[in-house]
């Protein structure tokens, strides 16, 4: 049983090794996520070449192979400007060539028109945060995000890392939820993370800022060192629900009793405008006489009068017979 592990390991690296060769041989400009774009000898559809990357031209036996070491010729406006010869092996490192003209390669330097022909680009990563369409600098844990990397000019085998900086400061490499971020293919970036996709799940993240950014490989790029602009993201907690709205008991409200202030406001007084009228005078009223209350009859009362009465009219007598 141990005998056979070694058998099948074997017999499954020479099943990649002729799947890869047959990708070379028979398809242009292809990435098998190694150090070199394939070029291959078509006239087929412009084989991408970007800024940066290394380049192998095929030189082994087929149909799609050059049968000698081939050079790229440059034309501007029909002139020919720049010839670039790769090494004895069929390689060129590190293209620095114009992004603008037409670029052939050929293994027959009386006709180069009639081979392969290469679209030199510039290398583009973009990189946009999302929920859904929205772009977002922060959002709720547990929140599904979206690398909108739409425009992206790399090749789908050329591996990534995606870097994710937690508010630590630490290099996420596989998350809580067994999401891979380091050494990924572009496909799984832009498919399984990107708008293909369901995107990123943020089950468990930490609150805090975070970074993101997309970084080449070189070694599994083509030989593409880039990286793509840093995102911020805050990643924040989801917030208490407001409370069901309750029907309020209705109270019966004390209104106070407020005492009125009087307030004196004075009569006007009109200003006459005419001759004033005669004051009319108002006779008094009489009243008639009051009856004299009857003093009270007691024993001895008149007598109290007589007396001196009667002495008064004796001394009023004797005067009148002295005067005679």
């Amino acid at each position: 049983m141990f005998r056979q592990k070694p058998l099948r390991i074997a017999v499954a690296a020479i099943m990649l090794a002729l799947v890869v060769g047959a990708m070379i041989s028979s398809c242009s400009a292809v990435s098998i996520g190694d150090n070199f774009n394939y070029i291959g000898n078509t006239t087929g559809p412009l084989q991408k070449v970007l800024i940066g990357q290394n380049l192998q031209f095929n030189l082994t036996e087929g149909s799609n192979n050059f049968s000698s070491t081939p050079k790229v010729y440059r034309y501007v406006a029909g002139q020919l400007e720049n010839t670039y010869t790769p090494d004895a092996n069929g390689r060129i490192y590190n293209v620095n060539w114009p992004p603008t003209g037409a670029y052939y390669v050929s293994d027959n330097p009386s006709g180069p028109r009639t081979q392969a022909q290469l679209s030199v680009e510039e290398p583009i990563i973009p990189l946009i945060l999302r929920v859904g369409s929205t772009e977002v600098t922060s959002i709720v844990v547990g929140t599904r995000l979206i690398l909108d990397t739409s425009g992206i000019n790399l090749f789908d085998e050329d591996r990534v890392d995606l870097t994710i900086i937690d508010p630590d400061g630490i290099l996420i490499k596989t998350d809580v939820n067994g999401q891979v971020f380091a050494d990924i293919t572009v496909r799984l970036l832009t498919g399984t993370y990107g708008r293909g996709g369901p995107g990123i799940t943020t089950s468990g993240w930490k609150l805090g800022n975070y970074t993101f950014q997309i970084e080449t490989i070189p070694e599994h790029a083509c030989g593409l060192r880039l990286r793509s602009e840093p995102r911020g993201l805050t990643s924040g907690r989801i917030s208490a629900p407001p409370p069901a709205p309750t029907t309020p008991t209705p109270t019966p409200s004390l209104t106070p009793t407020l005492t009125p202030t009087l307030t004196a406001t004075p009569t006007p007084v009109a200003t006459p405008t005419g001759t004033p009228a005669p004051a009319v005078t108002t006779t008094p009223a009489i009243s008639p006489p009051a009856t004299p209350t009857p003093a009270p009859e007691e024993s001895g009362f008149e007598a109290v009068f007589v007396f001196p009465g009667l002495v008064t009219l004796a001394y009023l007598l004797r005067r009148r017979q002295a005067k005679r």
